[in-house]
């Protein structure tokens, strides 16, 4: 995904430059909404497959389970203390 330096070799041609394109839109109307987010999950472990590499979907769910897995901790804690704001406005 685009959330890492570009490297040379990737817009030596004319799909690579495409394919950057495309993950450049992708960032572009993605990043803005995370801000939005109470919690968001980006594995990094994921930019090293292709957005449409469809062979290796056990991977890539596995890859998103365990990231997620990792992360409950912080999640819980993140929608405790969203529900306790909201009990206080409320």
């Amino acid at each position: 995904m685009p959330y890492e330096n570009l490297k040379a070799a990737d817009v030596k041609t004319v799909v690579g430059i495409v394919w950057r394109c495309f993950d450049l839109s992708i960032m572009a109307n993605t990043l803005p909404s995370a801000e939005l987010c109470d919690v968001v999950l980006d594995p990094h472990d994921l930019n090293e497959y292709h957005i449409f590499n469809l062979n290796r979907l056990t991977d890539l769910h596995d890859i998103g389970y365990e990231h997620t897995r990792k992360r409950l901790p912080f999640i819980r804690r993140s929608l405790e203390s969203k529900r306790e704001l909201l009990e206080t406005i409320s």
